[in-house]
């Protein structure tokens, strides 16, 4: 539904499609901070408090745009 809501076409998991995947840890633990966030933002009601599940790794358009697994680019 995020595609349609954007006004574009939902990607399909196939051979020779472009790859659009997140790797998610539903147990990873973090804390954003204003140094950890990666926005112009820096207000948020989830400063300092501990979260439960973490984004490690994302391919967007077939490449890699966030690691925290340390895979290189």
């Amino acid at each position: 539904r995020p595609a349609r809501i954007a006004g574009i076409e939902a990607p399909l998991p196939g051979a020779g499609a472009v790859a659009e995947l997140a790797l998610v840890d539903p147990e990873g633990v973090w804390t954003p901070n204003g140094v950890a966030l990666r926005t112009k933002s820096r207000n948020t009601p989830f400063l300092d408090r501990e979260l439960k599940g973490r984004i490690l790794m994302t391919l967007a358009r077939g490449k890699l745009v966030h690691d925290l697994l340390g895979g290189h680019r």
